[in-house]
């Protein structure tokens, strides 16, 4: 290590001998074919008996992400992966939920649309989660960091007096706080009349160093071959 591939790519680092190590002795693979073998007794009854074991090889890198105050009180969250049956969705909307402080349900989700500029990406199991973590965290810190003038606009306060905290912005020392859903109203407003020229929709792009985590799996599986009767 680091090794480079035909293909351009190098992994930086991996200790993959050891994992495959002990992964074989947790499964007994040894233990197979001892006296008498694990796959005698299947035999007896017409049954194949074998153990199997793969390695896990993945990649992970940066995501897209887009985030929008349609107007109607939600934030519409898209990021450029698909959703593949793994509860991809839920998890995107609870940590931008969790990061804002505000209600789960206030956080659609949409699939990646390339027509939306944010060309489709690969799931590919669960890394989604852990790199489009990394743009979700750079999408909110944005999201407050433009809101937070526009809230002392309306706070009638210093920039530097406004602190974010469970869904609203507020007035350091003070009972005086707005709704980040105001907040995006306004910003949208100020930006149709051209005084601004963004407002709280965000996109982001993050790209993060390429990590390669990798593992095993062991399967010992017993089948009957004969017909279904």
């Amino acid at each position: 290590m680091p090794y480079k591939t035909a293909v351009g790519t190098t992994y930086d680092s991996g200790d993959f001998e050891p994992m495959l190590d002990k992964a074989l002795a947790l499964a007994d693979y040894d233990g197979f074919k001892k006296t008498p073998p694990r796959g005698a007794k299947a035999r007896q009854v017409s049954r194949l008996r074998a153990v199997l074991h793969a390695r896990t090889f993945r990649r992970l890198s940066g995501r897209k992400r887009d985030a929008q105050f349609p107007g109607d009180g939600t934030l519409l969250l898209s990021l450029n992966v698909q959703n593949t049956g793994q509860a991809m969705p839920r998890c995107f909307r609870a940590s931008s939920a969790e990061r804002l402080g505000i209600p789960f349900e206030k956080i659609p989700h949409r699939n990646g649309d390339s027509s939306n500029e944010l060309p489709g990406y690969a799931s590919v199991g669960s890394r989604s989660a852990m790199t489009a973590g990394h743009s979700i965290a750079k999408a909110m810190d944005t999201i407050i960091a433009k809101g937070k003038p526009i809230a002392a606009a309306m706070l009638e306060a210093g920039e530097t007096d406004i602190a974010y905290k469970d869904g609203k912005f507020e007035v350091v020392g003070t009972d005086r706080r707005v709704a980040l859903f105001e907040v995006a109203a306004r910003a949208a407003e100020m930006k149709k009349r051209g005084e601004i020229a963004e407002d709280l929709d965000t996109k982001t792009t993050t790209e993060t160093p390429l990590t390669f985590p990798n593992g095993v799996h062991i399967a010992e599986v017993e089948i009957d071959p004969r017909p279904a009767t």
